[in-house]
């Protein structure tokens, strides 16, 4: 992290040999870091609108105020040049690719080419009366510019003549970046209205948009060197697989948005800026995002470990339950659900041979032989979900009837019915003993149930609004219960006192699981949130935002190092998570550049001083 700055950051840029870091801050400093270490090496003033490096390394543009742009010698911090001549704020500028011309971006509605040697305007480029220029590139090879701004249009100009050759007809009312692919075949441009559009950059045809933050502008749009990713900056900073048009990551860390994003010269890491003051590097191959499953056609409603981690179980309203090579992604089987009917929940046996489904029908499953073994029937209304007794004898289903009932595994007879809750059950767990069941309804109570007799031990009320789900920890001494009321909530397992309550969620709190040591849960929600706290504090500790819609289900790896999630937006997620902070850390020294906590920080995450 480079920490030095005293207001929002603007513009980042990378030294060509990808040694330095050069920020641009409303503090009015420019300032270049060294990118390994984050210490400042030289600062310059400026406006803060932008920062560009030359070809060489060896100078710096700036904006001078007043409309003129000042040119920088890196090595000394001398003026070596100022251009003056806009009518208007700078905005934004670019060498050429040769080194030997400035482009600039003014407020006066023109673009204007300089000799980078003498300062000597060669050539002024118009926009359409009234508008202004925001952002200007110029292509690989030096002979076309484009340029972008307030009238929503992107124009590319003859660099040696000022002809219009080409105009790429806007989908926003105002665009806010724009820049050439490494190939010079395509133009991605950063559009106010939350998107990123790329452009056939010899016919002007749009190729693909890419919905980056639809609340807010896309502040700006950057290649990777080899022209097969894009990152977008907005509210986060967003990489996306230019070929297949999906999102690979979301890097999340800045408050106040991101302003600007930036590619490492060899592409393995990025740099952001923030409204926090901050400018952060990222190692641009390592995601949280471990493995993306994709396969259902509809929601996936529940996804689920094998216990041994090697496979995967997720549960669509297409349908069908999918198992899953956890390692690879590679489906491995299929299991129908009825005709027309939603796969609500599945659920693995202890032993891993079997699954159950839920939906309109409850079905256990040979997992190898794709046989279904039993129909437990039964229920007046289908089932939401399932769960297996830990030693694999007995199989509780929660219903619409809202009733659980309890079944013998091995023969599907009914064994019990607990009955108690008001309205539908949406979520069952066995205790980790078998000893107890916790269920959750849409009547806003959990209720914990003796489950050799099916008596009602516990209702846990605090809740305003259904309750989603419900699990108990490891140690059977708690019990977790997410809701629509955007809150998880940790009970006293055996008095039903509320022992924590997590703010957990903007819109409704789906899912909630503990860690395999209990010393974390995870909480999935309709705002596309996935987000991990401590178990005794409530203390968040990370956030995953990858999922394009609402994530239903959420699950830990047995051994705590993965979270399984599944969404609206019809895949399950594999996300790679830390032990401790100090794990994380540790990780990202490896990968990052960053700096050492005050102790008022270590104290936090309670980490030694």
């Amino acid at each position: 992290m480079f920490w030095g700055h005293g207001d929002s950051l603007t513009e980042v840029a990378w030294s060509p040999t990808g040694t330095h870091v050069v920020t641009a801050s409303e503090d009015g400093t420019v300032i270049v870091w060294d990118a390994d270490t984050g210490e400042e090496e030289i600062a310059l003033p400026s406006q803060g609108y932008f920062a560009a490096w030359s070809p060489d390394g060896a100078r710096l543009v700036t904006d001078g105020g007043d409309g003129a742009v000042n040119v920088w010698d890196v090595r000394t911090g001398e003026a070596a040049l100022t251009l003056s001549g806009h009518a208007g704020a700078v905005f934004g500028a670019a060498w050429s690719p040769d080194g030997t011309r400035i482009v600039t971006a003014s407020l006066d509605g023109t673009a204007r080419i300089w000799d980078a040697t003498t300062g000597t305007e060669q050539l002024t480029l118009y926009a359409d009366v009234g508008d202004w220029v925001q952002s200007a590139a110029w292509s690989p090879d030096g002979a076309y510019i484009v340029a972008v701004g307030g009238g929503g249009d992107a124009r590319v100009w003859d660099a040696e003549t000022g002809a219009i050759v080409l105009s790429l007809t806007g989908r926003s009312p105002t665009v806010h970046s724009v820049a050439w692919s490494p190939d010079g075949a395509r133009i991605v441009t950063a559009n106010g209205d939350g998107t990123a559009t790329v452009w056939d950059a010899h016919t002007g045809a749009e190729v693909r948009t890419y919905a980056e933050d639809i609340t807010g502008g896309a502040n700006c749009a950057a290649w990777s060197p080899d022209g097969a990713y894009i990152v977008t900056a907005g509210a986060n900073a967003v990489v996306w697989d230019v070929a297949a048009g999906a999102v690979r990551f979301t890097i999340s860390g800045h408050a106040g948005g991101v302003r600007d994003v930036a590619w490492s010269p060899d592409g393995t890491r990025i740099v952001t800026v923030g409204g926090d003051g901050t400018a952060k590097v990222w190692d641009a191959d390592v995601s949280p995002e471990l493995l993306a499953l994709s396969g259902h056609i509809f929601r996936v409603l529940d996804a689920e470990w094998s216990p041994d981690a090697a496979r995967i179980a997720t549960a669509s309203d297409d349908g069908t339950a999918k198992v899953w090579d956890a390692v690879s992604g590679a489906e491995l089987l299929t299991l129908a659900g009825p005709p027309a009917g939603a796969v609500t929940g599945v659920a693995w046996s202890p032993d891993g041979t079997r699954v159950v489904t839920t939906g309109a029908e409850t079905a256990v499953w040979d997992v190898a032989a794709d046989v279904k073994l039993l129909t437990l029937a039964g229920h007046a209304r289908g089932t939401v979900e399932a769960a297996w007794s830990p030693d694999g004898t007995q199989i509780a289903t929660a219903s619409a009837d809202s009733t659980v009932k309890v079944w013998d595994a091995e023969t599907g007879a009914a064994l019990l019915t607990l009955a108690g809750h008001t309205s539908p059950v949406l979520s069952v767990a066995f205790s980790p003993d078998g000893a107890w069941i916790v269920s959750a309804s849409y009547d806003g109570a959990a209720k914990v149930w003796d489950a050799a007799t099916g008596a009602e031990w516990l209702t846990l009320a605090g809740h305003t609004s259904p309750v989603l789900g419900a699990a108990f920890s490891p140690d059977g001494t708690r019990v977790v219960t997410a809701s629509s009321d955007g809150t998880a909530k940790v009970w006293d397992a055996t008095t039903g006192v509320e022992l924590l309550a997590l703010a957990a969620h903007t819109g409704e709190a789906w899912s909630a699981a503990w860690s395999p040591d209990g010393a974390r849960i995870v909480t999935a929600g309709q705002d596309a949130m996935v987000k991990v706290w401590d178990a005794r504090t409530g203390a968040g500790l990370l956030t995953f935002s990858d999922h394009m819609n609402v994530v239903y289900s959420v699950a830990w790896s047995p051994d705590g190092t993965r979270i399984l999630t599944g969404g609206l937006d019809g895949t399950a997620k594999v996300w790679r998570v830390w032990p401790t902070t100090q794990d994380l850390i540790d990780d990202a020294r490896q990968c990052c550049a960053v700096r050492e906590l005050t102790n008022e920080e270590r104290a936090q995450f309670e980490l030694p001083r």
